[in-house]
């Protein structure tokens, strides 16, 4: 597995808004889903990390998806989120592609330290 774990550099993207996508995780959990960018979930629509940085930034995630070209629309959508969050290109792959790969659903305390590991962002 690949990973962007920090060695040493203080790579940390945007710390406020990781923070604050987290938080918004936290209190929404049912609509937390890591290996969906976008789809259904036990209570309505489900994002994975990315998308809801896309979510919280006020985007409308499911239009950003249709107006784009088939096939496109998960790589601009990821790119958006990358950059939302100030995270480096490995970054992003560690956190929106390998993580949600695990087999299992992921807790918030494994999201958490998962950020922590790849960013050196911490939580309160």
């Amino acid at each position: 597995m690949t990973t962007a774990v920090l060695a040493g550099a203080d790579v940390r993207g945007n710390v406020q808004a990781i923070r604050h996508v987290v938080a918004a995780i936290e209190a929404d959990l049912k609509a937390w889903d890591q290996e969906r960018l976008l789809g259904r979930g036990e209570c309505g629509t489900a994002r994975c990390l990315a998308g809801w940085a896309i979510h919280v930034a006020g985007y409308d995630l499911e239009a950003l998806l249709a107006a784009s070209p088939i096939g496109q629309g998960y790589v601009e959508v990821i790119e958006l989120a990358r950059a939302l969050l100030g995270l480096t290109q490995e970054q992003a792959d560690d956190l929106f592609l390998v993580f949600g790969l695990v087999g299992k659903k992921p807790t918030i305390g494994e999201l958490k330290a998962r950020i922590t590991a790849v960013t050196g962002v911490t939580f309160p």
